[in-house]
């Protein structure tokens, strides 16, 4: 099995992929829903199995840690207003841009630090179990919200649910 890093590095270049893709596509073609369920696929498994582990083996101060929380705040935020535009308006496209304007600095930030200091960390056990769990929340994910997330409120629901409270919401289909 590949390592948790190469595994959400995956992620993050499939995102940015996504992302370019809905941008550039003819306002008549473009479906931000791919993009949102790409990105809250990995924004939840990463809340839900990395912050975790990162947050218990971080030595840096509570600063680092309240960044992410608040970066992962933003980033849903943002997605859920996304969900409130038809693809072919601007405002869709206004509201995809404000997504990826803070998304692209948290994707640098993780692929030149937090990846690496994550990786270094762990043994190869480690790696494969967190890459195993990782996958399954994106798979159950997925499989309560489709794989190209729409307005629907089961999206909404995750997006705007915290993490801690999600994973029994998915595993178990538990109502929130």
């Amino acid at each position: 099995m590949a390592s948790i890093s190469d595994i959400i590095r995956g992620d993050l270049e499939r995102t940015e992929a996504t992302y370019r893709q809905t941008i550039t596509a003819r306002r008549e073609e473009r479906d931000p829903g791919e993009f949102v369920g790409e990105l809250m696929r990995h924004l939840i498994a990463e809340e839900i199995v990395i912050t975790p582990v990162l947050e218990a083996r971080l030595a840096e101060s509570e600063d680092a840690r309240d960044r992410v929380r608040k970066d992962y705040k933003s980033i849903k935020e943002k997605l859920r207003r996304l969900l409130d535009f038809r693809p072919d308006e601007e405002s869709c496209m206004s509201s995809l841009r404000a997504v990826w304007l803070d998304m692209e600095p948290h994707l640098q930030e993780e692929a030149a630090g937090e990846l690496v200091w994550l990786q270094q960390s762990l043994t190869a056990e480690e790696s494969e179990t967190l890459s195993r769990e990782y996958n399954e929340i994106k798979r159950l994910v997925e499989r309560r919200c489709g794989h190209a997330a729409s307005s629907g409120d089961v999206t909404r629901t995750i997006l705007e649910t915290p993490p801690e409270d999600l994973r029994p919401f998915l595993v178990d289909g538990d109502n929130l």
